[in-house]
């Protein structure tokens, strides 16, 4: 670790935003709330836009590569991506791509660790150019 005074602090350089002023790039973002407050539908609808190179809420987006793993209902999960996505196709130039999966990841336990070496290792197959998002 190194420490420095305050007066002699580096420079911090611009956070590069991948949903402006909500989700950053190389940072962890957690969204929480009650069982069926609709937090999956949200993520859902701001990934999708993003994906498809679209503004969020008013906030300007990067188009971006999303992971998707369902922790619940996979198929319900898949039904409301393909949905969004089919319909903001239409109105996009631009579409990055998403990938799903049935598999549950968990990220603790057992196996963890080697778990996500898998998926570090899967984003970097897939890379082609564009933000990832899991």
């Amino acid at each position: 670790m190194n420490m420095f005074k305050l007066s002699e602090a580096p420079s911090i350089p611009p956070r590069e935003y991948l949903i402006e002023g909500l989700i950053y790039k190389g940072e962890i973002s957690l969204l929480y709330g009650p069982s069926g407050s609709g937090k999956s539908a949200i993520i859902e609808d701001m990934f999708t836009r993003a994906a498809a190179g679209l503004a969020v809420g008013g906030l300007q987006a990067v188009e971006l590569d999303v992971y998707w793993f369902a922790t619940e209902n996979p198929h319900e999960h898949l039904r409301r991506v393909a949905n969004m996505d089919a319909q903001l196709t239409k109105i996009s130039k631009t579409h990055g791509q998403h990938y799903l999966t049935f598999e549950q990841l968990t990220l603790v336990g057992d196996g963890a660790r080697n778990r996500m070496a898998s998926l570090a290792d899967l984003l970097r197959q897939q890379d082609e150019g564009r933000p990832q998002v899991v």
